[in-house]
């Protein structure tokens, strides 16, 4: 089905609705993504029509009691979690106010955080393969499915997270990213970039690992984007073993970040009881070509995503 025909089946159900509010126009490239991963084979929850009719003010009356339980819950959940991350920081800062820093620790106590976070999201990882981990650290690089997918990997893998400069802004969440191991990169800026490559070879280099994800932002593609290649090359110059990591989600219409705020995004995805996940970890890439590297590994991850999609679908 071409991009055309998914807009006109979009449209067609909007205005078959009954509702002609032009607010609708907007959902149309969540709602052409939805229709996308159905000609495809994969499963599609129509959830996500009720979410976007809902905030559109044209849902089902009959449908307004579950879409404002599942909000409800979520923020709950929400709720949960930073007073949760505030107890957890507060003995952390005390800690590191008296003794310093000490990263593993702080990852002690982020791994700690993060396992209950899935908790609490109903996060359920079933993990495919164990990371066969090289004597010296190394550089992990991951696709970008949605906000949780730092969850899935901190509460298997230490590491410093290369995160983007807008997580910096996040109230709380930065406090606790920033005390438990992070770099910011501005992906804007050329020499923010270099900086960030800089220091992941310094992080590394100390014995710590880094957990990157060089498509550079979230993705509704069934497979990955182009990757970014700084870091690959890096690693390659510096002699930096890079092991790839597949993380998927069984229900891409609510479970993926396409666009859209950060709050509305939280509401779609943990509004559901349950999140189901899958993870793989590679074998560690050695090679002196940044090039073979990134292709090694973006080759790893796209047939695991195109393996978990067949599990699913079956």
């Amino acid at each position: 089905m071409s991009h055309e025909l998914k807009l006109i089946k979009a449209i067609d159900l909007i205005e078959n609705s009954g509702c002609k509010n032009s607010v609708f126009y907007g959902g149309l490239a969540q709602l052409a993504r939805a229709f996308d991963w159905q000609s495809r084979g994969h499963r599609f929850d129509s959830g996500i029509l009720h979410h976007f009719f809902f905030f559109s003010g044209c849902v089902d009356q009959r449908n307004i009691p579950t879409l404002m339980l599942s909000y409800l819950f979520a923020f709950l959940r929400f709720f949960i979690l930073i007073i949760a991350m505030i107890l957890f920081l507060i003995p952390l800062f005390l800690i590191q106010l008296i003794f310093g820093h000490n990263a593993s620790r702080n990852f002690g106590y982020r791994r700690n955080y993060v396992k209950l976070c899935n908790a609490v999201l109903g996060i359920k990882i079933e993990q495919d393969g164990t990371a066969i981990l090289p004597e010296t650290k190394a550089l992990f690089v991951a696709n970008h499915r949605t906000l949780s997918d730092p969850l899935l990997i901190c509460g298997i893998l230490d590491a410093y997270v290369v995160a983007k400069a807008e997580v910096a802004s996040y109230p709380i969440i930065s406090t606790g990213a920033t005390a438990t191991g992070v770099l910011y990169v501005n992906r804007e800026n050329k020499e923010s970039r270099t900086a960030t490559r800089n220091s992941i070879y310094d992080v590394v280099k100390e014995g710590n690992n880094v957990l990157i994800f060089p498509e550079g932002t979230t993705s509704g593609l069934p497979l990955t984007k182009e990757f970014h290649k700084g870091s690959f090359y890096k690693a390659a110059e510096a002699g930096i073993p890079v092991i790839p990591i597949a993380i998927e989600y069984d229900n891409p219409a609510l479970d993926y970040w396409t666009g859209g705020s950060l709050a509305v995004q939280f509401l779609n995805q943990f509004g559901k009881a349950t999140t189901r996940t899958k993870i793989a970890f590679g074998q560690p890439i050695y090679s002196k070509d940044g090039q073979e590297i990134l292709d090694q590994a973006q080759s790893f991850i796209n047939k695991k995503l195109q393996q978990f999609h067949t599990e699913w679908n079956n």
